[in-house]
């Protein structure tokens, strides 16, 4: 019930009694209560003990793995997704417990229409739950929009979202939940980039440089976001720091597409036809289906041409 993609979930760094006494005391009387239940079990029925013992490191040795959580990313911290191979341990625990309820009532209780029925009953509850959670997956808008609605505070959510209103061609809405998210996180990388790809697609170089430079002190492992820096500085005439972002993009990615035709562009803007011809020529022999690069390639060699034979004399 109530499932999304993200939560609204903070990190515990004191130890209250809400967030974290409380919630130590329900795992240990979740381990006790686990271990009487085996305990008296193995006197009984021995195989059921074993599947209980084995059902229940079966929830602890699949949840390990996501408890490091120096892997995760800040904000990932819960998703229904890492239960998933935990829940099969659980599954068999609910089995066995179902199965020791039925068999220690009177015989007349335990008939096969009594298990026919209680089946039936428990698949028609969960395939109206399975519809009802499964609906807000049909497109990224309505899974998104369902996520922020559920976790308005989590960022992925709000970026999640413009990204998504974004592609419907959105942008006013895009923008506003990009500058919600950045409120809230004014360093989030995902925020910084996606308003600079928007700004810089509606040609709002100004701001389209102020978005993606945040993004390169958020994150400078990215190249894209130093080549589209680099740009935009580009259509501000601010030359020199636009060649300096884009070889910055080369050195963090030297086979990115595109980058050479960029610096090409910034190095023609400055009167260097030689330079920029070179980096044409090298985007060219990287990909000879280039027209871009091979129309620039020819029109810069044309000016070149054009210096070499120099003003026509006069008459």
């Amino acid at each position: 019930m109530g499932l999304s993609c993200y939560y609204d979930t903070p990190y515990i760094s004191v130890p209250n009694f809400r967030y974290f006494v409380f919630p130590l005391l329900l795992v240990l009387a979740t381990v006790a209560a686990l271990a009487v239940w085996y305990w008296k079990t193995r006197r009984a029925s021995p195989e059921y003990a074993r599947i209980i013992a084995f059902a229940s490191l079966w929830m602890v040795i699949a949840i390990v793995p996501v408890l490091n959580f120096r892997l995760l990313p800040e904000g990932e911290l819960v998703h229904d997704r890492y239960v998933y191979l935990a829940s099969v341990g659980f599954s068999l625990l609910v089995g066995v417990a179902l199965r020791q309820a039925v068999f220690s009532q009177p015989r007349i209780m335990v008939g096969p229409a009594w298990v026919v029925a209680g089946s039936a009953m428990a698949i028609l509850l969960m395939s109206a739950l399975t519809v009802s959670q499964s609906l807000f997956w049909s497109d990224d808008l309505s899974l998104n929009s369902r996520a922020h609605k559920i976790a308005p505070r989590n960022v992925y959510a709000t970026v999640s979202l413009g990204a998504a209103a974004s592609d419907r061609g959105m942008d006013a809405a895009a923008t506003a939940l990009y500058l919600q998210a950045l409120a809230e996180h004014p360093t989030f990388w995902r925020a910084n980039v996606n308003l600079g790809y928007l700004y810089y697609r509606e040609g709002n170089y100004s701001e389209a440089a102020q978005y993606f430079e945040r993004a390169c002190l958020s994150d400078p492992t990215d190249g894209n976001q130093f080549l589209y820096l680099g740009m935009s500085l580009l259509q501000l005439n601010q030359l020199p720091d636009a060649e300096r972002a884009i070889r910055m993009a080369m050195v963090i990615r030297p086979q990115g597409k595109d980058y050479h035709t960029g610096l090409g562009l910034v190095l023609r803007q400055a009167g260097r036809l030689t330079e920029a011809k070179q980096e044409f020529e090298t985007e060219f022999r990287r990909d000879p289906n280039d027209a871009r690069a091979k129309e620039l390639l020819a029109d810069v060699e044309s000016k070149l041409s054009d210096q070499t034979k120099g003003p026509a004399p006069a008459r």
